[in-house]
């Protein structure tokens, strides 16, 4: 690209991103596949070389965790794909790969599911993130990955403690524009509920419901764009180059965040096209990766200088909370089986990769069950509070 383009894009430091959270601009944060990463998900070419085997594996009568299948079993198959294009990167042919290789709702249900919960351990920014939301400082989450790492890292953090998950059109119910509590909402649906847009055809056009929906937030709040290409046309354009008049112009600002070692290559043509249409409202940001930027640059920093929290919804439980999740004002530790939550807390525990006593420990049930927030004292008693789930 010539340099004349790159040179009028503007840029902004991370230190622009602090203040965005701590004067309470409550920007929207856009995540893709990169800010997953270290978390153990695949990015889009990984995804599609794994995608290649198991598909090769399923078209000859093979297991997709059959150690005997290696490379040059497959990779001369997936090349002689009549869509395959030679030359062309993995990650840029990830739509047309998924599309062929896995075609089959259920055979994509099959695949992600296994690719999102297979050593995946949410990172130190997903972590940092949960805190953030917590704290109010971003109250919504939209996220192009259909992975659960948003999810666990809550659970780990035990905040927020109650985080509205928009995956599918019959979620939209809980949306808000001012909302109570954190939102989190996967733009591109749900494997598990055979709604993810991965199709090439998908990705050509995003649900107007979903961008009828997010389009004021786009409008009222500044937009940070962190670990996303911007190869898509379904974000590209729908939701982001089309709503730029209903935007006025993406006045509050569109932060999109990159590798400091890629800072000085070209944008994807789409995010260049809607680059040049908001003008000095885009501005590009150097960062160290998606872990330093949430936990480093602006968790750690805002908490430094003492940034005030921003309340999202009421002190008390809020009237939206499932039933199971409200505290239960009678009820006394001494009430409830530890065994049974000395068991449950192991589950926590092994699912999300923390560590936990093989035998009953009763100090350690006390403990992780207020830390989960589970239990919570007053007036020196302690007081149960329902499991969450």
């Amino acid at each position: 690209m010539d340099s004349k383009v790159l040179s009028s894009i503007r840029h902004a430091e991370v230190g622009r991103l602090q203040t965005l959270l701590a004067e309470h601009r409550q920007p929207v944060l856009l995540l893709g596949a990169g800010a997953s990463v270290t978390s153990g998900v695949p990015a889009a070419g990984e995804t599609v070389n794994r995608a290649a085997k198991w598909a090769y594996c399923k078209s000859h009568g093979r297991s997709p965790m059959d150690p005997g299948v290696v490379d040059s079993d497959w990779i001369p198959w997936l090349e002689q794909q009549s869509w395959f294009k030679r030359g062309v990167g993995l990650p840029d042919q990830y739509p047309v790969a998924i599309d062929n290789l896995l075609g089959i709702g259920q055979d994509r249900r099959e695949f992600f599911e296994q690719l999102i919960s297979r050593g995946v351990k949410p990172g130190q920014g997903y972590r940092a993130l949960a805190r953030i939301l917590d704290n109010g400082w971003v109250a919504t989450v939209l996220t192009t990955n259909f992975d659960h790492c948003i999810d666990r890292a809550a659970v780990l953090e035990a905040v927020p403690p109650f985080l509205v998950k928009i995956r599918t059109a019959s979620d939209w119910v809980q949306f808000k524009t001012s909302p109570a509590n954190p939102q989190l909402i996967h733009i591109h649906g749900s494997v598990e509920h055979y709604s993810d847009k991965n199709l090439a055809e998908d990705v050509l056009k995003l649900d107007q419901e979903t961008v009828e929906h997010i389009k004021p937030l786009l409008r009222d709040h500044p937009l940070i764009v962190v670990g996303y290409r911007g190869m898509e046309p379904s974000v590209m354009k729908d939701l982001l180059e089309n709503q730029i008049d209903y935007a006025n112009g993406f006045k509050n600002g569109v932060f999109w965040c990159d590798m400091k070692r890629s800072i000085g290559e070209s944008l994807s043509p789409l995010v260049q096209s809607f680059a040049d249409k908001i003008g000095s409202n885009f501005n590009r940001v150097p960062i160290d990766g998606f872990d330093q930027l949430l936990k480093t640059d602006l968790l750690e920093q805002l908490v430094a200088r003492q940034t005030p929290l921003k309340q999202l919804g009421p002190v008390s439980a809020p009237s939206s909370l499932p039933l199971d999740m409200r505290p239960f004002q009678s009820g006394r530790f001494e009430d409830l089986d530890e065994q049974v939550l000395f068991q449950r807390l192991k589950q926590y525990a092994d699912k999300h990769y923390e560590p936990y006593p093989e035998r009953f420990n009763s100090d350690w049930v006390k403990e992780r069950a207020v830390v989960k927030k589970l239990l919570h004292q007053t007036e020196g008693d302690p007081e149960s509070s329902a499991p969450t789930g």
